[in-house]
């Protein structure tokens, strides 16, 4: 325990402007990968709205990826979810 507490005085004192430097480069690049994540989910959600068939399918894509995946059985799963809302999706 000593010895950790020897090492650990030696060693160097932290660079604390390239340590906030450090971690606003971080936060630049998050932040411009949420918006590249909001811009493409938009792009999705606008190409989804074009016809009824893509958005009924955007619909069931994101009921599988939400309720179903992961599951076992996920497949057979989501297969009976679809056959019991068909008449629901199918109406207008």
């Amino acid at each position: 325990m000593l010895t950790r507490l020897a090492l650990a005085q030696d060693a160097p004192p932290v660079d604390a402007k390239a340590l906030i430097s450090a971690l606003k480069q971080i936060e630049a690049k998050r932040a411009q990968s949420a918006k590249q994540l909001a811009e493409k989910v938009i792009q999705d959600i606008n190409a989804a709205a074009s016809s009824d068939s893509t958005a009924i399918a955007f619909y069931q894509d994101a009921i599988r990826a939400t309720s179903f995946v992961g599951e076992n059985h996920a497949q057979a799963m989501f297969m009976d979810w679809k056959k019991t809302e068909a008449d629901h999706l199918k109406s207008p």
